[in-house]
């Protein structure tokens, strides 16, 4: 441990993001009290290096994982989803979130409007993102107390997935704005913060060497078209990349 941090213990590591007002003189002199000190371990890079990550393919002869479980005492089945997703700093992370936004977004949500308004199913939706830096899965959990309800969720849900993939459930232009917008103001929203949006300059300047991140997602978010999303839904939508395991009630013996 000793000798893994002495070997991060670096300036030429260190990124800084001071957010607030403050002036930059006595700033400065407050920075090199404390870290003026470290002596560099290796001479300072050009520039940030430039990572692009992408996520680690599986074989395509690799069929879909599926695994069933029996739980005494469980109070409702439910199914988790497990697909494959860019990892966090991937060009295409953001035209697969908004395949994310799509399908599961409580404001838009294409499968909430397929189970529950429209086929009256009974159905909680619920997903977040493993975000690993290296690689990243879009998780989601559907779960219901009746389970012929969950049955046809599962079926409404691969249907849905293959549509997307087989380019037969094109995004409509309506969806395609709606979505915009709503990638739009959350990102903006999420700029208010100075905590996250320090931390969002932070990542982008480190990865990318890019100081006008924010500029560049919003131009991003614009552009992005239909097509976009058939071509993610073809790469990351194959049946090769999905997990499912379902938790179902033991029934007592």
């Amino acid at each position: 441990i000793k000798r893994t941090y002495n070997g991060y213990r670096d300036l030429s590591g260190i990124i800084m993001v001071i957010a607030g007002k403050f002036e930059i003189k006595k700033l400065k002199s407050q920075i090199n009290e404390y870290f003026a000190g470290i002596a560099p371990l290796r001479p300072p890079p050009a520039k940030p290096k430039t990572k692009i990550i992408e996520p680690t393919p599986l074989r395509p002869n690799i069929k879909a994982t599926h695994k069933n479980w029996l739980i005494k005492d469980l109070n409702e089945s439910f199914a988790m989803y497990g697909l494959l997703a860019p990892a966090k700093f991937n060009y295409d992370y953001l035209y697969f979130d908004f395949i994310r936004y799509y399908l599961l977004d409580e404001r838009i949500s294409k499968l909430d409007e397929v189970f529950n308004k429209i086929n009256k199913l009974n159905i909680h939706i619920s997903y977040e993102f493993t975000n690993y830096h290296d690689a990243n899965a879009l998780i989601i959990k559907l779960s219901c107390k009746n389970r012929s309800n969950l049955e046809k969720a599962k079926y409404y849900l691969v249907k849905k997935l293959q549509s997307l993939k087989n380019g037969k459930s094109s995004v409509s232009s309506g969806d395609l704005r709606v979505v915009k917008t709503l990638m739009e103001l959350d990102f903006l929203k999420q700029m208010t913060s100075l905590e996250k949006r320090s931390l969002f300059l932070a990542e982008q300047y480190y990865v990318f060497g890019n100081l006008e991140a924010e500029d560049k997602r919003l131009s991003r978010i614009r552009k992005i078209k239909a097509l976009d999303i058939y071509r993610i839904s073809r790469k990351y939508l194959k049946k090769s990349n999905r997990v499912n395991v379902n938790v179902y009630p033991k029934c007592p013996e």
